[in-house]
């Protein structure tokens, strides 16, 4: 027996589009349960239904939501989402500052300070300011390895 299919394009991929968030097959808005089980049978089936791009929502989610979501995820009876935000924030405020650190000893200390150390010669007096991406230990370590001296900007 051939099957009929009396739904269009848009109102299939809005229910399949409904099915892919995790609606349950009853909760489809207004359309029969069979029609709805039939259409996600094709759908799963290869060849059979396309899935067209665009006319719902995007389906992705945002840093803030998956954020959220971590957090809901490790949160339980006995330690709330704020506490492990607040956890989670310290453990990236440290690998942040290295990751800074690091990227300027690569693009401003390497590039510039060697060049202009190789033109005034030994006498050579790094000073820089008193930033934070500047004080890192990753810094002062690059600038002890090449015996530059460093003075500190006068505040």
């Amino acid at each position: 027996m051939a099957r009929r299919n009396n739904l269009d394009d848009f109102t299939r991929g809005r229910m399949i589009g409904k099915l892919e968030e995790g609606r349950t097959v009853t909760s489809v808005a207004a359309i029969n349960k069979s029609v709805v089980s039939r259409t996600w049978k094709a759908f799963q089936t290869p060849d059979t239904a396309i899935r067209k791009i665009g006319g719902d929502r995007p389906r992705t989610t945002t840093a803030g939501n998956d954020r959220y979501f971590i957090l809901r995820a490790k949160s339980g009876r006995r330690q709330p989402t704020s506490t492990i935000a607040q956890q989670r924030g310290d453990n990236c405020r440290g690998l942040l500052g290295s990751i800074i650190g690091d990227r300027y000893c690569e693009e401003v200390l390497l590039p510039h300070v060697r060049l202009f150390r190789g033109a005034i010669g030994p006498d050579f007096i790094f000073m820089g300011d008193n930033a934070r991406p500047n004080r890192t230990v990753a810094v002062q370590e690059l600038l002890e390895s090449e015996d530059i001296t460093r003075m500190d900007w006068p505040a």
